[in-house]
């Protein structure tokens, strides 16, 4: 099921308060907007996101050397959850026959999962 209403989104104040700090980037005329954030261990992510291209790419680094790039259409919504132990950022991203989900974590450490279910 495609979804062609407006992504939802968290504002900038709730993105701030997860991230911990202002977007790298960001162009809200044009719906785009770029986090980076960088763990003790030295492992870092960016996320970006478009809601008009209903696009979302994650960057994972370590030590500043680019790991994996994983990019995805189709974005929903993105939304924030609290947990007993932190906060955790879902982007849902909808096609025709696929649903995907990506979940970040960015503390004690950043933690990434990526799924896709076929839907019919």
């Amino acid at each position: 099921m495609q979804n062609e209403g407006a992504v939802r989104m968290p504002d900038e104040v709730e993105m701030l308060a997860f991230f911990g700090a202002e977007p790298q980037q960001r162009a809200p005329s044009d719906g785009y907007w770029s986090y980076a954030v960088t763990d003790a261990s030295g492992t870092g992510l960016r996320l970006s996101f478009d809601i008009f291209e209903r696009s979302v790419q994650v960057v994972l680094s370590l030590h500043g050397e680019e790991s994996a790039t994983i990019s995805h259409e189709g974005l929903a919504a993105l939304s924030l959850y609290r947990t007993n132990t932190n906060s955790v950022l879902i982007a849902e991203m909808l096609s025709a026959d696929t649903e995907s989900r990506l979940q970040i974590e960015i503390d004690p450490r950043i933690r990434v999962r990526w799924s896709t279910l076929l839907v019919r």
